[in-house]
């Protein structure tokens, strides 16, 4: 027997309300919880009810202060779950959290199943907080605020957030998340949380998909206030996403996105389009400590107009891209080239080719020695190199970790010398060196110009 419908319309004043245990809860109506407490309370509504659907309206308001820790807060306890569960209009004013689905408390049991359409936040400077490393859910639409908007110098003072995620597991489709009263806060804080039936320690995962995201703060961070170890499985490997998502952004005062140096996870980007009126100087993504656990993916396309935009905004990290150029080098205009006819000189190309997608890999080579490391692994590398030495005769060598290889003639002043491998790694070294049966040559003292290029994938 399917359990009957509870139409719960009306104003109610409370303290406090709790779902507790049960099954099949189907509740309706166009219901205000106006929290009246003057004592510190977790929420204004809580449920650990399995099945629940909710149609209609769930209004709750708090108090714009410290009273309410939430406004509604879905969770799972040691013997009931909220599974299974539609949600379908929350609307939040005035707390702290405006909704909070899983417990930090209860990382492993499962708030999973759990969709929330429409709705939003006003005046919750957290807007939306899942928690528990076995919390799976989906939020469909609505305007989520991590604003303050009101409240006391202490409410103000309250970190804002779009999204906090502690250890769980989030899609968010088709929402509008907005903080547009501070430049303090993030779009998504995502910090990793220790389960208690063997998963490890996990950073969880937040897709963002089409949404619209309006922010003068940042648009994530991780943390780990706790620190937390990290010791994730292969398979549960952090995940931040944003695609085919657009927006503005009015600040350049720091990172657009930012990665602890602990975090252990893939960042996906893909279609996106945001607006800074402007252009930036901030990176787009920066790793704290080189962030050697963040693996980036994304395309050409970048965040946007007036963003650095794709490999030459990321600082640190480990970036995957298809093939293209990543390092352009030129001219060895008055390098005596060869003291002593025959014995190997280095070539020490000067100018770097500070085009966007070769920014990143600039501090990789070191003009003073003409060598160029290897940051991270490659594949499919592709290095040539011309140089000129007019009225020298010779050889071109490609110095590869210390051994000369590739030799190639050199002849009349003019030499060229191509290298193809499958795969580099995290810190090999290249160079290109010459032989000459001249001891006085000059570089580039004809009217050609030296250069070596390096195209890769990763």
């Amino acid at each position: 027997q399917f359990p009957r419908p509870t139409d719960g319309s009306g104003l109610w004043r409370v303290s406090k309300i709790t779902a507790g245990r049960g099954n099949g809860l189907l509740l309706g109506g166009s219901i205000v919880l106006l929290g009246i407490a003057t004592s510190a309370q977790t929420a204004v509504f809580e449920t650990f009810t399995t099945g629940v659907v909710q149609t209609g309206v769930l209004k709750i308001a708090g108090k714009f202060d410290s009273t309410y820790d939430r406004g509604a807060w879905i969770y799972a306890t040691t013997d009931s779950t909220p599974q299974y569960s539609l949600w379908q209009c929350i609307r939040v004013d005035g707390c702290a959290i405006g909704v909070e689905l899983g417990n930090v408390f209860y990382p492993s049991e499962l708030t999973s199943e759990v969709v929330v359409m429409g709705g939003g936040t006003y005046g919750c400077p957290t807007a939306l907080k899942v928690s528990g490393t076995e919390t799976y859910v989906t939020i469909l639409g609505g305007t989520w605020s991590g604003d303050t908007n009101g409240g006391n110098a202490a409410w103000q003072a309250r970190t804002r957030r779009v999204l906090l995620n502690v250890g769980a597991h989030a899609i968010l489709h088709g929402i509008e998340g907005l903080i547009t009263g501070s430049v303090d806060g993030y779009v998504l804080e995502a910090q990793p949380l220790t389960g208690n039936r063997g998963e490890g320690t996990m950073w969880g995962s937040s897709v963002f998909v089409g949404c619209f995201l309006e922010s003068a703060a940042p648009l994530w961070i991780t943390t780990n206030p706790a620190q937390l170890i990290i010791n994730q499985t292969a398979g549960n490997r952090g995940l931040i996403s944003f695609l085919i998502c657009r927006g503005f952004h009015s600040q350049d005062r720091a990172p657009w996105g930012q990665f602890s140096s602990d975090y252990d996870g893939d960042l996906y980007c893909y279609q996106n389009r945001w607006w800074y009126p402007g252009t930036r100087t901030q990176p787009d993504i920066f790793g704290a400590g080189g962030a050697p656990k963040a693996h980036i993916y994304m395309d050409r396309q970048g965040w946007g107009d007036g963003f650095t935009n794709h490999l030459g905004g990321v600082s640190g990290c480990v970036v995957h891209f298809e093939f293209r150029q990543i390092l352009r080098v030129l001219s060895i205009v008055g390098q005596l080239i060869n003291a002593t006819p025959n014995s190997p000189v280095p070539i020490k190309f000067q100018a770097t080719d500070p085009a966007r997608e070769n920014a990143r890999f600039a501090g990789s080579y070191a003009p003073a020695t003409g060598t160029f490391t290897f940051t991270q692994p490659y594949t499919d590398v592709d290095l040539n190199a011309f140089v000129n030495v007019p009225g020298a005769n010779g050889t071109l060598f490609l110095n590869y970790n210390g051994a000369l290889t590739r030799a190639r003639p050199f002849i009349g002043g003019f030499g060229r010398l191509d290298w193809k491998i499958k795969s580099v790694k995290a810190g090999d070294t290249v160079q290109i060196v010459i032989t000459t049966d001249i001891s006085n040559g000059i570089g580039d003292s004809g009217i050609f110009t030296s250069e070596m290029t390096i195209y890769a994938s990763a």
